[in-house]
């Protein structure tokens, strides 16, 4: 009764070396009992004791109570973590890790910040817990503002960096985008819980965005419990409830389109990200690097679908909110409402563009400048003075051009879906390309007329242009040359230039891409009013495929498209488009490039086809004849 803590603790600690480990509990308890005893180092000693027996949740309670005592006690943290990992709350593992943890983690050696090894083990089984299969080693938490942390580098990246690849946590089969994809969400949690899998979920997703209950804006939070109450049985029980309503927050917000990867929301939203998000053919989805990026600059994604990012800033804001219940606060969003930019962000110089508003050709005759509203309505006010001329414009000169471009785009987008090949395919009423095609040539040309080359109105039909280009050119191919590949047959050739050049097919794709990826130059001292996109941004790269696509289908003919001066310029074309291309596209391409110079090789299979259509022409001719 009368031993001191010392002697108590000494004894604890020969009992845990022997591997008796509820002996050590016991004297480790005792200790805590006297007076004066260093608690501490005792409790920090009870989280070593309880992870080895197997409860890693009393670990976890020991060690803050030691953090409590000693908020700086390293080991303490090191089980904290050793605690989660054990309870498979993967998520909050490396927030913590990354957040109270870093210095530990991080040592300075010869001026570099290196993974401690004590450390390393942990790292690699939060990485295997989050299934993550790359996971760049300089990315740190950084905290913005207060208790929210957001993800940066502590090097300087360079375009095309992988960040991250994670594998897919689960999906939503009977995902809908309704509602911002709340009500969906909602069923899958209500299905889950029937299923008496919600404890694993909320085990497997603690430490995601939003944490707690406070961290989700109250307007969301009373909806989503509403839809959460509405769809369980009476008798469900109010923790259950909760539980319900957070995990619904929590996957809708680090979702991607219907699969949730729970790294995803180590990001944040951007309108103008500097980081690409790409759902790979295995159903991985990674980061990469857009831009150059300076160490400590935040790391930002788009959790919007891409269409968005083309949209004004009033449409981006509304889905922010059905999704996030809250408005977004990204530069871009800054930029084009005309306020501040957020905390913690210094944009740098080619970054500050001068919002998008809603930016239309000066009226003024001979002017060539372009005036800015807020927003174009029926009837409001006047616009910004030009930067060329001073003028100004009002809604009434605006509106009548303006509305039916707009409600054709929204008709547009709503008749089809966009898809390769020939037809687009879906029910009885969806365009062919073919008519899509003459669609998009004439909102083109009615927003060209009066709109700025980036207004968001032409960014959404470049990029649509873009997309139908692809099945478009094939059409076209097909129609002079049949399914079967090239028959060498000149004037079949010079037909289908001739069919490109009418429909314009691939100067607008390539004026279309051009216009989506090079930022303008500034009017009068003012930046250009929208941000251009990365030429690696996953979307764009569809776009230089497509082109590069079409160009190798005429260098392989040793032919000159419509627009081109010589073979030479295709082959440069080709080859700067090549860089943003990958797998079959680049190969082939880059293989005609090699041999453009040598002469042609005639497939025997095609020439046999080739003379046997001709032999059957002739015979067709001489029997007409007779």
């Amino acid at each position: 009764f009368f031993r001191t803590m010392a002697e108590l603790q000494a004894e604890g600690t020969a009992l845990f070396k022997k591997g008796d480990y509820r002996g050590a509990l016991n004297k480790y308890r005792a200790a805590l009992e006297v007076d004066g005893c260093d608690a501490a180092a005792l409790y920090r000693n009870l989280g070593m004791v309880f992870l080895k027996l197997g409860l890693p949740g009393d670990a976890l309670e020991a060690c803050a109570q030691c953090l409590k005592l000693c908020p700086n006690d390293e080991k303490a943290r090191f089980r904290s973590t050793q605690a989660l990992l054990d309870m498979e709350h993967f998520v909050a593992a490396y927030g913590y890790m990354q957040v109270m943890c870093s210095s530990a983690m991080y040592p300075e050696v010869d001026g570099k910040q290196t993974l401690a090894k004590d450390w390393k083990k942990l790292v690699e089984q939060c990485q295997k817990g989050l299934r993550l299969s790359q996971l760049h080693p300089d990315l740190r938490f950084k905290e913005f503002a207060d208790d929210q942390y957001g993800l940066v580098s502590v090097t300087d990246l360079k375009p095309g960096t992988v960040l991250m690849q994670e594998s897919r946590y689960c999906r939503n089969r009977e995902y809908s985008d309704e509602e911002g994809g709340l009500q969906a969400t909602v069923n899958f949690f209500l299905k889950i819980r029937q299923e008496g899998g919600l404890a694993k979920f909320a085990r497997e997703m603690r430490g995601m965005k939003p944490r707690f209950e406070n961290q989700v804006p109250k307007e969301m939070w009373e909806k989503v419990m509403k839809k959460v109450t509405d769809g369980s049985k009476a008798d469900t029980p109010e923790d259950d409830l909760k539980q319900m309503a957070l995990l619904t927050c929590q996957f809708n917000y680090s979702r991607m389109e219907d699969s949730l990867f729970r790294c995803a929301g180590f990001f944040d939203h951007s309108c103008a990200p500097n980081c690409d998000r790409v759902v790979l053919i295995n159903y991985d989805l990674q980061v990469k690097v857009l831009k150059p990026i300076k160490a400590g600059t935040p790391l930002t994604i788009n959790f919007l679908p891409f269409e968005a990012l083309l949209s004004g800033v009033g449409v981006r804001q509304h889905l922010i909110r059905q999704r996030f219940g809250a408005s977004c606060e990204c530069q871009r969003c800054a930029e084009d409402r005309g306020q501040d930019l957020p905390q913690g962000y210094t944009p740098c110089p080619e970054d500050v563009y001068g919002g998008t508003g809603e930016a239309v050709q000066c009226a003024t005759a001979g002017c060539k400048g372009y005036v800015q509203f807020p927003t174009i309505q029926q009837e409001g006010g006047v616009s910004m003075p030009c930067a060329a001329c001073g003028a100004t414009r009002d809604h009434t000169g605006v509106w009548p051009q303006y509305e039916p471009l707009r409600a054709n785009v929204r008709s547009f987008l709503h008749s089809m879906f966009l898809s390769e090949g020939p037809h687009l395919p879906g029910e009885p009423n969806k365009l062919t390309c073919t008519q899509a095609w003459a669609q998009l040539l004439k909102m083109h040309d009615q927003g060209i007329a009066f709109l700025h080359p980036q207004h968001h109105l032409l960014r959404l039909v470049y990029y649509l242009l873009i997309k139908v280009s692809k099945p478009m050119f094939q059409t076209e191919h097909n129609r002079a040359f049949g399914e079967q590949p090239m028959i060498k047959k000149p004037a079949d050739m010079e037909n289908f230039k001739q069919a490109l050049e009418k429909e314009r097919v691939l100067s607008l794709a390539t004026s279309s891409i051009d216009n989506l990826t090079t930022a303008l130059p500034s009017e009068g001292g003012r930046a250009p009013p929208a941000p251009p996109f990365a030429p690696t941004f996953h979307t764009m790269e569809e776009g230089h495929a497509t082109i590069a696509d079409f160009l190798g289908v005429f260098l392989q003919e040793r032919a000159v498209p419509l627009g081109y001066r010589s073979l030479q310029e295709v082959v440069t074309a080709a080859s700067a488009r090549l860089k943003y291309c990958s797998g079959k596209v680049h190969q082939a391409v880059q293989e005609i490039i090699d041999n453009v110079d040598k002469p042609k090789q005639v497939n025997p299979e095609i020439e046999k086809q080739r003379q046997m259509m001709e032999m059957f022409a002739k015979m067709q001719q001489d029997k007409g004849g007779k």
